[in-house]
């Protein structure tokens, strides 16, 4: 067994406080977007899918400089308020008890992953050999690329991979890659769409994810 995580949702807690920073730059650039319809609209995408969307949603190109002013934003909101998702640590260390390797692949562009993982103390589970992101590939999730990338990197087969995922593109990343696929959903039932997927579990807290990995495969 391999196991790779995604970072926002399933190892720190910022899917709200990423939509409300969305939501707020938007409005400062004349852009009237509700955090919850940016977190349903983009929990997952990578934030080049989220530009064309918006540009296309509203019939008008972002500021040449909406990236930096979202990526300080989101800095300076995550440094005050996040945290590591509660049992992700006891996770992680029944996994090393364990010898079972895992890395986190996230949608999210590398700093914006260090910062979320040095804020939270994660940082020191997951080493520079660790953390990969869309960044990395041509196409992030749905595109299987960077789970199969990890997945090559670490030299294992991608049917001896569990991701841990709590978006729909991220689930339809892992089945189209051919891994086993447990999402997360601490706040209700796993949408339609993802149950369509079959995942081998749906989880709402990190104690009963350690009770799947720990399970016989």
């Amino acid at each position: 067994m391999f196991v790779i995580f995604d970072c926002d949702g399933v190892l720190v807690d910022s899917e709200a406080l990423a939509a409300h920073v969305f939501s707020d730059v938007l409005a400062r650039n004349g852009f009237d977007l509700s955090p919850s319809a940016c977190h349903r609209q983009f929990q997952g995408w990578t934030l080049e899918a989220c530009f064309v969307w918006l540009e296309a949603r509203f019939e008008r190109a972002l500021p040449s400089d909406f990236k930096q002013q979202l990526d300080l934003a989101t800095e300076q909101r995550f440094s005050r308020e996040l945290s590591a998702m509660p049992g992700v640590e006891d996770l992680l260390k029944d996994l090393s008890s364990r010898a079972i390797g895992y890395c986190v692949a996230s949608n999210g562009g590398h700093a914006k992953v260090r910062n979320s993982l040095a804020t939270t103390g994660l940082a020191t589970w997951f080493d520079d050999a660790a953390r990969f992101s869309a960044e990395d590939v041509a196409q992030g999730k749905p595109d299987p690329a960077l789970f199969l990338m990890a997945a090559d990197h670490h030299g294992v087969p991608a049917s001896f991979c569990w991701v841990i995922e709590d978006s729909l593109a991220g689930a339809q990343a892992a089945r189209a890659a051919g891994m086993h696929l447990l999402f997360f959903s601490p706040d209700g039932d796993a949408p339609d769409e993802v149950q369509a997927l079959a995942p081998d579990a749906i989880c709402h807290s990190m104690r009963e994810v350690r009770d799947v990995l720990s399970g016989p495969h």
